[in-house]
């Protein structure tokens, strides 16, 4: 990660700003860009997981996925080799 940086970030440096600073704040903006992303991802997996651990859609989904199971070995009993 260390050698992706350190041969990404100085193209975005400004010409005529001291590097380790522009460099330090690149980075800091990357951080709080990456925490922000993870923040958001992690809220909407977790309202997704407590909307599938519903009893009703937790039935759905165990339905279609018997449905599948059940298709998959008629069609595996009903192949010619």
């Amino acid at each position: 990660m260390a050698v992706f940086f350190a041969s990404l970030l100085p193209q975005f440096v400004p010409p005529g700003q001291e590097s380790f600073a522009a460099l330090l704040g690149l980075g800091a903006v990357f951080a709080v860009m990456t925490f922000t992303w993870l923040a958001l991802y992690a809220t909407v997996v977790a309202k997704a997981g407590d909307f599938l651990r519903r009893p009703s859609i937790r039935r759905i989904i165990e339905g279609v996925t018997g449905m599948l199971l059940i298709g998959l070995g008629i069609r595996i009993a009903t192949e010619h080799r």
